[in-house]
């Protein structure tokens, strides 16, 4: 379990040290709310809650390496389970939390959510803080789970682990497609999110790297993106439209102002915001060109079912290889020169949109 150990400055300022980026040293506000966040999760599970936990946070959970801060707790529950009285047990028997507030706000879109925010002292600066509980009721639309253990760099921890059910690499990449998407089923562009769009596109990037069951990711991709178009009442839509919609964002990021210039304005802001949130590489507009390959070729293989992902390789000669698709034979001759990955992924990706 966590231990008491962990919410200390000197442990804070440890972790900070070991999350430094160069020279910067890894951000000691975000690393807290992590620790608080994992501590959060951690009361829930032993408080019985039978809940599926997903999202970023998860993936610190998930993956063998961190990459980013990640600081909600995003879970699933079928029911309410009088979650009111839950939470003021974890209030009453806990070391961080001094109270909750729960948002009943209904979703604008229409989405069978609700929020609870619960609030702590911060040991940086002594000011009101608080963690975000996420919770969407639904049935399990995940194909595969895995129990993984309450642990990481982030934390102190003694005695047994906690367990929590968390959705497979497979399937939270199912998932983190729907969110990139931001004409149907994802973030929306216009309401100042565009930070949450870009972790969204960081996340798919890493997850790609690991995935290893194209179906797995097909049947979780088109079960969440037919419930978000349902919520959103948008009838006329269907998974191949958020596919395309995700295609098409990726495109935008990688013309880099080239299409769709005020869209291409909203993500790089994203870009520039989510730099803080990732210590494993310097996020720059660059790096989100790659990310978007990978999404972009991502979401072709799930709509033509083409279950072989063929990998980059560096020892990979691509000094002759062209991108096919008429009018823009100048932007993948850049993306060539900053990221020969990126152009691999991208002519993959457009070989697969020509065939549909």
């Amino acid at each position: 379990m966590i231990d008491q150990r962990t919410f200390t400055r000197e442990w804070i300022e440890d972790r900070s040290n070991h999350f430094k980026k160069g020279k910067a040293k890894g951000n000691s506000e975000l690393i807290e709310k992590v620790m608080c966040a994992l501590y959060l999760l951690e009361k829930l599970v032993s408080s019985g809650v039978d809940l599926i936990f997903k999202g970023g946070t998860s993936l610190i959970l998930l993956l063998d390496e961190i990459h980013r801060f990640s600081i909600d707790i995003d879970i699933i529950l079928k029911e309410d389970e009088g979650l009111d009285a839950l939470m003021d047990g974890v209030v009453a028997d806990n070391f961080i939390f001094t109270k909750y507030e729960k948002n009943e706000r209904k979703n604008e879109n229409g989405i069978p959510k609700v929020h609870y925010k619960f609030y702590f002292t911060s040991l940086l600066d002594d000011t009101e803080k608080y963690i975000l509980l996420d919770i969407l009721y639904e049935d399990n639309p995940y194909v595969e789970m895995v129990t993984m253990p309450i642990e990481s760099t982030f934390l102190i921890t003694d005695g047994n682990p906690v367990y929590v059910l968390i959705p497979t690499i497979d399937c939270i990449l199912g998932d983190k497609l729907t969110a990139f998407a931001p004409n149907t089923t994802g973030i929306p562009y216009g309401k100042d999110k565009e930070l949450e769009i870009m972790k969204q596109l960081f996340d798919v990037s890493i997850l790609f790297d690991k995935v290893l069951n194209l179906d797995h990711v097909r049947e979780t991709f088109t079960e969440i993106a037919q419930n978000e178009l349902n919520y959103r009442e948008m009838s006329d839509k269907t998974s191949d439209d958020v596919l395309h919609d995700i295609y098409d964002t990726s495109f935008i990021v990688s013309m880099r102002g080239g299409v769709k210039k005020d869209e291409f304005k909203e993500l790089e802001l994203g870009v520039k915001r989510v730099r803080s949130h990732i210590f494993s590489r310097n996020f720059i507009i660059e790096e989100a060109l790659l990310c978007a390959s990978k999404a972009a070729y991502s979401a072709m293989l799930l709509m033509t079912k083409d279950n072989s992902i063929e990998r980059f390789d560096e020892s990979m000669d691509l000094s002759k290889e062209v991108v096919e698709l008429e009018g823009y034979a100048k932007y993948f001759k850049t993306i060539k020169k900053i990221t020969p990955e990126g152009f691999y992924y991208w002519k993959k990706a457009v070989e697969l949109h020509n065939k549909l």
